[in-house]
């Protein structure tokens, strides 16, 4: 069989300032035609899914794909020119007999809430309801009735971390089984109305485990094709958001009870996802210090790049340059005005500088630093394993005392990797300290022995989801508001 393979994938923050624009797209990752086909097979979802389905003998073609960092939402503008690319696109390499998309499930436009469901829609109406759509989403998707009913079978992300690549070749074994096995589609999808903060969000253990190995038993069914959970995205301002359960088995009787089994797991478990270690930006800098055997992380959970802020949050920073170190601290800040006068200035020359707050001005201010330059890394791409290629802009290593910042001129990947830091000439194994932009991507640090911290910072991914000003928010909704059943409407 031809196989129509495509990606627009962006996940969005409601409560950052930063939009989306079309260059984010094209700056990140972009591609077409025969690009997406040669693919490698460790390059995230589209690489796992065009290794998978080519292993099993089918042919490839590619339309568009291409990802931003995860932001504020897209300009309309930006959202139009990526639809349009898209169905241009597919346009161009028919003929073909299925298409795979991949998307996030979390992107919205200025106008437009729920931008995947009217890409599907778009799709369908292009293509027609003979032809099969197969469709991949972060499991942090809030997943909607529009997407499921203009699709054929949709498959979300089993891990977070995630393996984007794992993810890509279920995806292709689950569309090549509903191809042979046609009578496997009844769908029923199972809203639960709650959210919860990104603090028990990992799948390797807690309540989040319990619910996710709950859904890969029901999927040892015979009677089941595939079964999704999605844990959506706590900082998306959409009417209808809310946890999902997405089942496609043999009957409809079937899909309705398997749904509302994985409902009923996990609503009685919805007090254990709001629990949380976090502790304040000075306590965790307290306890960071004392210890006495390994590298701590400290989780600067309200300054998550990968979940849309904007990484330029220095509340952590703040309080450790009135702090007496004594190790050093590893410090990244996403400000381009900054790398541009390192730069101009050199290495091994004092700057005085107002660094971060200029993008989160509304959680944090500026602070004024005298530092001195030790190092400058031009742009150029990067490779991370399970997500492929990605492009990054200039950094350069400041250092004040016994912290050394990694300032960033673009928000990317990069941030929480340790190649940030490597490629400007640091050893990790002699840090006390590093702050990573995240609240569950860890996973990069596991080559040291490391202590995490969760640090209760303030910004726009901070897991105290009751402090934002929320505009579309449906209720009834737990915690804001008293439910006894997840049924109640």
């Amino acid at each position: 069989m031809i196989i129509a393979v495509a990606e627009i994938s962006q996940e969005t923050c409601s409560f950052s300032s930063i939009k989306a624009e079309l260059k984010d797209f094209h700056e990140n990752f972009f591609c077409q035609g025969d690009e997406i086909s040669c693919l490698p097979s460790d390059s995230g979802v589209l690489g796992g899914f065009i290794a998978e389905i080519r292993g099993r003998g089918h042919e490839v073609k590619g339309a568009i794909a291409t990802q931003a960092t995860s932001s504020g939402c897209l300009t309309d503008e930006t959202f139009y020119s990526l639809k349009n690319s898209l169905l241009e696109g597919i346009a161009k390499i028919e003929p073909f007999d299925v298409i795979f998309i991949s998307l996030h499930g979390a992107m919205m436009a200025e106008t437009i809430f729920d931008t995947e469901g009217d890409i599907l829609v778009a799709v369908r109406g292009q293509i027609g309801t003979d032809r099969l759509i197969a469709v991949s989403l972060d499991h942090h998707a809030n997943i909607t009735p529009l997407m499921v009913d203009n699709s054929d079978v949709i498959v979300a992300f089993e891990d977070q971390p995630h393996e984007l690549t794992a993810a890509g070749r279920k995806t292709a074994r689950v569309m090549a089984d509903l191809i042979d096995c046609g009578n496997l589609s009844k769908s029923v999808l199972v809203k639960v109305p709650m959210l919860a903060p990104q603090d028990n969000f990992l799948t390797g253990g807690g309540p989040m485990k319990q619910w996710f190995d709950l859904a890969r038993e029901i999927e040892n069914d015979e009677d089941v094709l595939v079964v999704s959970t999605f844990p959506t995205q706590p900082w998306l301002d959409v009417p209808n958001n809310g946890w999902g359960c997405l089942v496609y088995a043999s009957s409809q009787s079937k899909a309705q009870f398997c749904a509302e089994q994985l409902a009923d797991k996990v609503w009685p478990l919805r007090q254990e996802f709001w629990k949380s270690q976090r502790v304040s930006i000075s306590e965790a800098i307290y306890d960071a210090n004392e210890e006495k055997e390994k590298l701590v992380i400290l989780s600067d959970s309200g300054d998550a790049v990968y979940g849309g802020a904007s990484g330029d949050n220095v509340s952590i920073l703040s309080e450790m340059l009135k702090s007496d170190l004594n190790g050093s601290a590893l410090v990244p800040v996403v400000d381009s005005e900054v790398v541009v006068k390192a730069f101009d200035a050199g290495i091994d020359q004092q700057i005085t500088v107002k660094l971060g707050g200029k993008m989160c001005a509304e959680f944090c201010e500026s602070v004024e630093l005298t530092v001195v330059v030790k190092a400058l890394q031009p742009a150029g791409e990067f490779k991370i394993k399970n997500r492929g290629v990605t492009s990054i802009g200039r950094t350069a290593l400041l250092e004040i005392g016994p912290v050394k910042i990694a300032v960033l001129e673009t928000r990317d990947a990069f941030i929480n990797h340790p190649g940030l830091y490597e490629s400007l000439g640091l050893d990790i194994s002699r840090a006390k300290m590093v702050v990573l932009k995240t609240g569950s991507n860890f996973q990069f640090f596991n080559k040291w022995p490391s202590r995490l911290i969760r640090v209760d910072s303030p910004g726009a991914t901070q897991s105290e989801l009751r402090d934002f000003n929320w505009k579309n928010l449906t209720h009834p909704m737990y915690p804001w508001d008293k439910i006894s059943d997840w049924r109640q409407k």
